[in-house]
């Protein structure tokens, strides 16, 4: 086959389409400008312009969160890829296919006093799978289908550094053909599947633990949990996989969690992990024998010693599984966890001195609060989660920043069928309001909605122009508090000094306007009873922003 002349830029371009990427996440720079030039003539490949590059990082995470696909971002030389491995920290330690492509200084330039001249393969190395960065034109397919093939097939970021003088450069070279295998899960065999059924059926008390990597087959997981009659714990990311109502569903596990879980959890006699590699310490009984399905065989017994495990797709599995388990009746396990949910509901009202009989349904997230005073000021947390639990479209996406509103969230919201983003083990304040632009940009149809707290928010607020620019009407609920609370509320615990956390925040409805935005200012429960539904309805992209209290959540500790 003949090679084709065209330059680095457009190889990379091309062999990038080839692989199915639609969408380049980034903030213009003096280093890629070859790169934009290219990418504004090619027609198969957006450019997605943000404020800041760590956005753009956050940007391609959300993309490889909600798609599966590899997310794409780019930045110029020096404080711009900098200002990206935040960002790409959190896709690593989530395992996400991303792919950064940085800028560099001119070739003649490289390891000499020139501005923005660093190591750029050693600054994102920490973060990365592979980094590398090109040396000659003719390596610019290799590399980037290296670099591709990387981060799919390992679940992480992948980086290439480009100095600027390459992007023009002519080479010649052929296109790679997309490789769908490499996402193909470890499989166990059949004999091992089969293996799992006597510690199945011998279970007298199971639970199961369901992760994100059930997000997709809730219904089957559903229908197992049914068919097994076994309690369902989730992981944060997992929320709304099984919507709360469910009798057999308990909630989330650990700090953020509901305490009728892990007391579940302590009564049981088998735990089943199924997509999932959390395991909180202090939140999980020392000697309960665990069993692990999951899609990478390098996850099986990360996080704890385990008794068995299956390698495999998990929605296969289970439906295996389903098929070869005999049905089970466990009557005094359904009355054990009907108590406990019971019992957390019941301590759950009586801490905000609301406990109503007709609130013990524990099937019934239409919550009656008629009763409640509507005027108080500042807002529970508690409240503004259930209120949402109300009106949110049972099929939004909710970014989640990092904070002690997530903790609320986790406890609070009663999730129906929603999908959750959020920095899961990285946990990085800033996330929410990107991962919601990138959501509504992939998915306009769906209802996206951020849960920010003010502290978070000020970290990324640059990107309301973003939303306003590409016409995103995504709605953030800000959580306004005045102060770091998750901070605050350890330190006060822990008799700390809390140095540092309060500020006065600006007032961001008003910057929200200046931005274009939509915008709310909200002081009590009536109000935001009002506004939710405008704001949610609204075809603009709307700010809520909610004077919050702060109350420090169970279990808080230094």
């Amino acid at each position: 086959m003949k090679k084709e002349e065209k330059t680095v830029a457009r190889w990379l371009l091309e062999q990038l389409h080839a692989y199915g990427v639609r969408t380049i996440y980034g903030v213009p720079g003096d280093g890629i400008i070859y790169l934009l030039d290219e990418l504004a003539r090619f027609e198969g490949i957006s450019f997605f312009p943000t404020r800041h590059e760590e956005s753009a990082a956050f940007m391609a995470v959300a993309h490889a969160k909600l798609t599966g696909e590899i997310g794409v971002c780019t930045a110029t030389a020096g404080p711009g890829a900098g200002h990206l491995i935040n960002g790409l920290a959190d896709g690593a330690a989530d395992n996400v296919p991303v792919l950064a492509i940085t800028g560099q200084v001119e070739s003649f330039y490289i390891g000499t006093w020139h501005k923005q001249y660093i190591d750029m393969v050693g600054l994102l190395n920490p973060v990365a799978e592979y980094s590398a960065q090109l040396t000659a034109p003719e390596a610019i397919l290799p590399m980037t289908v290296y670099g591709v093939r990387t981060a799919m097939a390992r679940q992480g970021v992948s980086h290439i550094a480009i100095p600027k003088d390459l992007f023009p450069a002519p080479c010649k070279g052929t296109l790679r053909s997309p490789e769908p295998y490499l996402l193909t899960p470890s499989k166990s065999d059949e004999v091992v599947i089969d293996g799992l059924l006597p510690l199945l059926q011998q279970a007298k008390k199971p639970v199961i633990l369901a992760g994100q990597g059930t997000i997709g087959y809730g219904d089957l997981l559903r229908r197992f949990a049914e068919h097994y009659e076994a309690p369902v714990i989730h992981t944060l990311p997992a929320t709304g996989v099984i919507p709360h109502q469910h009798p057999l569903v308990l909630g989330a596990l650990g700090k953020a969690g509901r305490e009728s879980s892990a007391e579940i959890l302590f009564q049981a006699d088998l735990c089943i992990k199924i997509g999932a590699t959390w395991w909180p310490s202090g939140y999980v009984p020392s000697k309960i024998p665990v069993v692990q399905i999951d899609r990478r065989a390098d996850n099986l017994g990360g996080a704890t010693a385990l008794t068995y495990a299956v390698a495999g797709d998990g929605e296969k599995v289970l439906t295996k599984l389903l098929s070869r388990l005999p049905q089970q009746v466990r009557q005094d396990w359904r009355k054990s966890i009907e108590a406990a949910k019971i019992a957390w509901l019941s301590r759950y009202r009586s801490c905000l001195n609301e406990a109503s009989p007709n609130e013990l349904n524990i099937c019934n997230s239409n919550l009656d609060r008629s009763s409640s005073n509507t005027n108080t000021s500042p807002i529970m947390p508690q409240r503004i989660m259930e209120i949402l639990s109300e009106k949110i479209d049972p099929q939004a996406i909710i970014s989640v920043d990092v904070g002690d509103h997530t903790l609320w969230f986790a406890r609070s919201f009663f999730a129906k069928e929603q999908r959750v983003l959020l920095s899961g083990k990285w946990r990085s304040m800033g996330s929410a309001l990107p991962y919601a632009i990138a959501a509504k940009n992939l998915l306009p149809q769906k209802q996206v909605v951020a849960l920010v707290g003010d502290g978070g928010f000020l970290m990324s607020l640059g990107e309301m122009v973003t939303a306003r620019q590409e016409n995103l009407p995504i709605k953030v609920i800000l959580f306004r508090n005045k102060t770091l609370a998750t901070e605050e509320n350890r330190m006060k615990v822990g008799s700390l000094i809390p140095l540092g956390n309060s500020f006065e925040p600006p007032n961001f409805d008003e910057m929200a306007r200046a931005c274009g935005w939509q915008a709310y200012r909200i002081d009590s429960e009536q109000a935001l009873q009002q506004a939710l539904p405008e704001a949610l309805s609204s075809p603009e992209p709307t700010l809520l922003d909610v004077a919050t209290n702060n109350p420090i959540p169970p279990g808080t500790k230094v």
